[in-house]
């Protein structure tokens, strides 16, 4: 089988209409019990190699208490989101800019699986907020997760950071051992 990925032209070319496969899943801010970022990508296995999440400097976020967490994404995302996941009650208790979430520290939810991971964490960067002017605010939760082996603007966002890359992947597009458990 062939082992080559499309061009850009080749996606662009839109063969056939088909649904992606999507997930939400959040990330804890450091240092507390029940605050999240929510996220949302059709890319799931990307979360293994995930480095920073990024923001819109200028547009507002809000936190938004749902049951017992609190969960941070795009304001103008808020009353769409809760719709899809079903949500009926929240409250929106804060609202502040993307600038505000610069350099704040998450959680990465494979610690314990993925060693390299863990090594990653010690620089100062890794897995906290970043502000990117790409980010979209007016789709899906207004924030994304940045894994630079798996994206051109996240590539670039880790460039201008100087940060290591981080792609454990063979030529067949396999994890390998560097994706610790994931590996294969």
């Amino acid at each position: 089988h062939c082992q080559t990925s499309l061009s850009n032209a080749e996606v662009g070319l839109g063969y056939e209409e088909v649904e992606d496969q999507s997930i939400h899943f959040k990330f804890r801010l450091s240092e507390t019990e029940n605050e999240y970022f929510l996220i949302w990508t059709t890319m799931p296995f990307t979360i293994i190699t995930d480095m920073m999440i990024g923001v819109h400097p200028e547009e507002e976020y809000a936190k938004v208490k749902v049951d017992t967490e609190v969960w941070i994404l795009a304001r103008q995302r808020v009353e769409p989101i809760m719709e899809e996941l079903g949500v009926r009650e929240y409250e929106i208790l804060e609202v502040m800019t993307g600038k505000d979430l610069k350099g704040v520290k998450y959680e990465y939810p494979f610690k314990d699986m993925v060693p390299k991971q863990r090594e990653l964490d010690k620089l100062p960067v890794i897995h906290t907020v970043v502000c990117e002017d790409f980010v979209d605010v007016a789709t899906a939760t207004g924030i994304v997760h940045l894994s630079p082996g798996n994206g051109e603007d996240d590539f670039v966002a880790a460039q201008k950071r100087r940060l290591p890359m981080y792609a454990p992947f063979d030529d067949e597009c396999r994890f390998t051992e560097e994706a610790g458990e994931f590996a294969g």
